[in-house]
């Protein structure tokens, strides 16, 4: 088999487009003032399309601008969808979202707060910082219930400590007490050493009398 590639087409592929006619044969002037920010398909979805709504509302420019601006796994995803699939700049956001909708991050509330603990070897700071960062994605967050649930979790490793040390404590408490049984139990004699002992007396006390006889 060759592996000298069709060059036609590869021109082909390349010059694919999802858009319609209507879209592709739209020209813009001035397009070098949109501010498009590069999206490459790795993080959520919505920041990017935000940006891209602003740029509609500024510039009212097209979906074909949008291929432009996208980048390594996102631009090869924009290839691959079916030629004059894409009329309208919702159907083109639709595409888009179904496609990357994985890394949109779940909505926050303060309910996650409270779901939110201290590691066991977590430092202080490192707990505070997690704990500002979903207050910070959180919409009018409530300061009373973000500083009850902070501090509740706080109190709930307190708890958790003090259960491990006392678990801890007792576990050594049985060691402590295992040992001494043992040294106990060596240092009791048995019946075989007794008896060994006993025959050893017995027969220096019958050497001793046929001595003095």
């Amino acid at each position: 088999m060759s592996s000298i590639p069709d060059i036609d087409k590869v021109i082909r592929e390349t010059q694919r487009t999802p858009f319609s006619s209507r879209i592709t044969n739209t020209y813009l002037r001035d397009t070098y003032k949109l501010c498009i920010p590069e999206y490459s398909g790795n993080s959520d979805p919505r920041a990017y399309i935000r940006a891209l709504y602003l740029e509609i509302l500024r510039a009212q420019f097209f979906p074909k601008e949008i291929a432009e601006n996208l980048a390594g796994p996102a631009k090869n995803w924009f290839a691959t969808l079916d030629e004059n699939s894409i009329d309208t700049f919702d159907q083109l956001l639709s595409v888009f979202i179904n496609q990357y909708s994985i890394f949109i991050e779940p909505e926050v509330s303060e309910a996650d707060l409270w779901t939110l603990s201290q590691a066991p070897n977590e430092s202080l700071r490192s707990y505070v910082n997690r704990f500002k960062a979903i207050i910070a994605k959180i919409e009018n967050p409530n300061e009373a219930v973000a500083l009850l649930a902070f501090r509740n979790n706080l109190v709930k490793r307190k708890a958790r400590l003090a259960k491990r040390n006392k678990t801890s404590s007792n576990d050594n408490d049985k060691a402590s007490q295992k040992r001494e049984r043992k040294v106990g139990i060596n240092h009791q004699e048995s019946p075989l050493s007794k008896k060994k002992r006993s025959d050893s007396t017995q027969h220096l006390e019958s050497s001793a009398h046929a001595a003095a006889q």
